[in-house]
């Protein structure tokens, strides 16, 4: 199944996307307590919302968290608990405001009310948010089949075959950035189903996986020096120790860090030829 599934050849945005439809249409044919009595399509008006929302803000709040250092090293699956917890507690009053919007509750929103609200949607937004980001912790990824081109062999006037020329081939991760951004690559992190891509012309975030961009790239152009983080080789300035880890200085300025367990490898990768 692992063969099977690569989050790189299908959007993350199409996938909440359809994930968000799917529960929205099947809370509304459900019709579990809560929902409004003035018809299906206010019904399913409601639980689109109340899927779309909380999944909105989980993405944003992931993107968030994960600009702490200290956040980014965490578990995947506790960070998806604590992105999805911020979620729910953000859409608390929203759930509440599309409620008695539809005419499912009565307004006004005191304390009590918010802290039932936050308690009511805290475990069911969280569980729905880790569980639907599962396969992509997991490993699972849709598979892209490019199409195969066809070369077709140069005689020259002597009868001689020549091979078809090879052209360069630019990593694909590179045309989802934006054309005045793409340069050479100095680094990549990943953020969840996000990419941060930093090139010699500026810094980009795509919804791609990290796995997939760096099987794109050749293999002795860089190295991977933490699980979220990949550096190009001929862009490595230094190696400084902080503490029992490590970092490494790039020529951009900045500085990606260095896991324990990579620590040997990168040192070796990164000594001058």
């Amino acid at each position: 199944m692992q063969d099977l599934f690569k989050t790189g050849a299908v959007s993350p945005l199409r996938y909440f996307g359809v994930a968000a439809l799917v529960l929205g249409v099947l809370f509304a044919l459900l019709n579990p307590e809560g929902t409004t009595d003035r018809g299906f399509v206010l019904a399913l008006v409601q639980w689109l919302a109340q899927a779309v929302l909380p999944m909105a803000l989980g993405i944003g709040a992931h993107r968030v968290l994960h600009r702490s250092r200290r956040f980014d090293q965490w578990n995947p699956w506790l960070k998806l608990a604590m992105s999805g917890a911020v979620a729910a507690v953000v859409f608390a009053p929203v759930s509440f405001g599309i409620d008695v919007l539809v005419g499912a509750d009565e307004g006004p929103l005191n304390g009590w009310e918010l802290l039932d609200e936050v308690g009511g949607v805290l475990l069911p937004v969280t569980f729905a948010w880790v569980a639907i980001n599962a396969p992509f912790v997991l490993g699972y990824r849709w598979e892209r089949h490019a199409a195969r081109e066809v070369t077709v062999p140069v005689t020259d006037p002597v009868g001689t075959v020549q091979p078809p020329p090879q052209p360069a081939m630019e990593p694909f991760f590179l045309s989802l950035v934006p054309a005045e951004r793409r340069g050479e690559v100095i680094s990549l992190k990943a953020e969840l189903h996000y990419l941060t891509v930093v090139t010699t012309r500026g810094r980009s975030m795509i919804l791609y996986a990290l796995g997939d961009a760096i099987g794109e790239l050749s293999p002795d152009s860089g190295i991977q020096t933490h699980r979220s983080y990949w550096v190009a080789r001929n862009h490595a300035v230094a190696l400084v120790r902080k503490g029992r880890g490590a970092e490494v200085t790039l020529s951009d300025g900045s500085s990606v860090p260095v896991s324990r367990n990579r620590l040997a490898e990168v040192k070796t990768a990164l000594k001058p030829d």
